[in-house]
């Protein structure tokens, strides 16, 4: 037993003697089973099998499989070492003591965690990723959820997804998610799930764009702090729901004046939404490579003989980005000649932080 524990690199006794009555015996084993029985820990699954294979920590379906190493299945931390995978915070043990993180905002937390992972991404050459409001409000559901099952299957059997579905944010049919627990620091939860190839495939993920952050902490728990990452290529913001939103809002000013309604353009909404990340950068009709803004629509050979458009800095919805550009874009978006609109929106971290934009053609 104590070999089967070993590699593990976790001190559950002072040796296996559980009941301290300085023998070993059945009496010791049953009492460490049930100690490790809330870890989801299979008693000699550091290569106790003799197979040189790497064993797993596993994911709780009762079975040796793929998914014990995946993403999709993984408990605690993975270390991604490729050796003997252990329970890892950062301090290869898990850390249950009584002490909470610092008396900080979850902002500050979140905001920690996320200038991490973006100089980890930056210097590896990839975009930054943008924190989402909605998205750490669904992560920190799923932190809380990790105290009654430490699973990427949630409480009701369902999958970290559908957490997106409960709170209507767009794009909910996928997402990816990193868990861990134990670890009673932002910079160990960081560095667990970097050491993990499977967590760490998340957080430097190309295609992801949005990320949500959560926290919990729980003093009667096994593990006490527990903590949640979700990842998209979708914000809330930057959906079909806003550019319909919009546009319906144009239309009827447009029925008003007898103009017919505009239709949305893929392409112009692609362009709307490259000239809004853009401004975050520059926030003026000069794109960041020193061309105009029409030349977008040139990069995606898009033609049209008559064109225009808008930008707006600050606004934090899109009712309060239409109400500005009625009052100074009102002739061009009733103007009768154009057909087409696309827009675009971007979150950034800093400036004015809500970026919008839009283009309209004949």
């Amino acid at each position: 037993l104590k070999q089967s524990l070993a590699g593990w690199k976790v001190t559950i006794f002072d040796g296996a003697d559980a009941n301290g009555d300085n023998t070993l015996s059945n009496m010791d084993v049953t009492l460490i089973k049930q100690h490790l029985a809330g870890w989801k820990v299979t008693l000699g699954k550091t290569n106790s099998s003799g197979d040189n294979k790497n064993d797993e920590l596993d994911d709780g379906d009762n079975n040796d499989d793929d998914d014990d190493l995946d993403i999709g299945g993984g408990d605690i931390i993975d270390d991604g070492d490729d050796g003997d995978d252990e329970i890892d915070d950062g301090d290869d043990e898990i850390d249950t003591g009584d002490d909470d993180l610092p008396d900080n905002s979850f902002d500050d937390y979140a905001e920690e965690m996320l200038v991490m992972i973006n100089a980890a991404r930056t210097e590896a050459g990839l975009s930054p990723l943008q924190l989402s409001t909605e998205l750490c409000r669904a992560a920190n559901i799923r932190s809380v959820e990790l105290v009654t099952s430490f699973s990427h299957t949630r409480p009701n059997g369902e999958n970290p997804s559908s957490v997106l579905a409960e709170i209507n944010y767009p794009g909910s049919s996928g997402c990816a998610e990193n868990i861990a627990a134990g670890q009673n620091s932002v910079s160990a939860a960081f560095t667990g799930w970097m050491n993990s190839q499977g967590h760490y495939e998340n957080i430097m993920d190309p295609d992801n764009k949005f990320i949500g952050i959560g926290y919990y902490y729980y003093a009667d728990s096994q593990y006490k702090h527990h903590w949640t990452q979700l990842f998209t290529s979708v914000d809330s913001a930057v959906t079909d729901d806003y550019a319909d939103e919009i546009l319906t809002k144009i239309n009827a000013e447009r029925a008003i004046v007898g103009a017919p309604a505009l239709q949305l353009n893929e392409k112009l909404a692609e362009a709307a939404l490259i000239r809004a990340e853009e401004l975050s950068i520059d926030n003026s009709f000069t794109r960041p490579n020193g061309t105009l803004w029409y030349t977008v629509l040139q990069e995606l050979n898009y033609p049209a003989a008559s064109y225009n458009s808008s930008i707006y800095a600050g606004p934090a919805s899109a009712d309060d980005a239409f109400n500005g550009w009625l009052t100074s874009s009102y002739a061009v978006l009733t103007d009768p000649d154009f057909k087409y609109f696309g827009v675009g929106y971007y979150r950034a971290d800093t400036g004015q932080k809500h970026y919008w934009s839009y283009f309209i053609t004949t």
